[in-house]
Formats: structure tokens, C-alpha cells, sequence
């Protein structure tokens, strides 16, 4: 998942801000497992892990479901920018 993602989700409701055009990104976790078949088993599992925490903070934070946020994410998703002005 995109940090950036993560940490602007986490802002406070109504105080998130992005520049104009900008676009949000959450993809599944990025890894280069290597070594031992075992090895490559573990980092699988820890990823798996990594990725539902993150889901669920990510919907948590932002008031989607898990399930949305699982399926968002399932993909390279792009966040359009929602223009409000005061």
C-alpha cells in the first residue's frame, strides 16, 4: 500500500488537504522474497499480514468498510482529489 495513502487517511476529518489534481494511489504491497522455499513462505505470510492491518486502517481512518478498502485495493486503485471549497 502507498504510505502517502496511509498518512493522509489518518489526518483529521475535514483537515485532510491535497493540492489540486492530485490523485491517491493504494496497491497491493510490493516485496522481492528470495531464498529458501521456507524463507519465501514467511515473508509471504508477513506481507499478507502487513497488507490487513493496513486495509483496516485505511478503513478505519477514512470511514469505508474493510470490504471496500480489500477490494480498492486488490488493484492499483486511483483516489480523484473531491474539491470543496469553505
Amino acid at each position: 500500500m502507498a504510505t502517502a495513502s496511509i498518512i493522509l487517511g489518518g489526518g483529521t476529518k475535514g483537515k485532510r488537504f491535497a493540492m489540486p489534481n492530485t490523485r491517491i494511489m493504494i496497491h497491493q504491497p510490493l516485496g522481492g522474497a528470495s531464498g529458501q522455499a521456507i524463507d519465501v513462505e514467511i515473508q509471504a505470510r508477513e506481507m499478507m499480514h502487513k497488507k490487513e492491518n493496513v486495509t483496516r486502517i485505511i478503513a478505519e481512518s477514512t470511514g469505508r468498510s474493510f470490504e471496500q478498502m480489500k477490494i480498492a485495493s486488490s488493484h492499483l486503485c486511483l483516489f480523484q482529489i473531491e474539491l470543496t471549497y469553505p
